[in-house]
Order: C-alpha cells, then sequence, then structure tokens
C-alpha cells in the first residue's frame, strides 16, 4: 500500500487527457512515462502546481484514496 495517494493514468483519462498529453505531462514533471506508469505521482506535490489539470487529476486521485483508505 502507498502512503499517500497518488496520479495515475486513469486519473488522466477521467479527465480526457490522451496519450499524448499524458506523455507531455510527465515530461513537464521532469519524471519517465514508465514512472509515471509504474508509479504514479504524488497528489501532495499536485496539489502545490498552478497547472488546473494536475490540481484536478489530484482531487479525483485523493477522492479514490479516502473512499478505499479514508480521510488522509
Amino acid at each position: 500500500m502507498m502512503d499517500e495517494p497518488r496520479i495515475y493514468v486513469r486519473h488522466a483519462r477521467a479527465l480526457n487527457l490522451c496519450r499524448t498529453g499524458i506523455i507531455r505531462q510527465a515530461e513537464r514533471l521532469g519524471i519517465s512515462l514508465a514512472d509515471f506508469l509504474g508509479d504514479g505521482y504524488p497528489c501532495s506535490l499536485a496539489e502545490q502546481s498552478s497547472n488546473p489539470f494536475m490540481r484536478k487529476a489530484a482531487a479525483l486521485a485523493r477522492a479514490e484514496w479516502e473512499e478505499k483508505h479514508g480521510k488522509v
């Protein structure tokens, strides 16, 4: 179990981000696509971002996490 909520591809896809958009977003975050696919991206970092997409994805991921694990 991860110690904090993380954004995964399913959250990006839920916001209608295409494959190319996901690749570009990973590049902007300074992580490889493989790392994003495997490890996701911490919500705590995304929530500090000025990028509205990252904040929306973090909200989805956090809601999913809280449903499964309870509030953080």
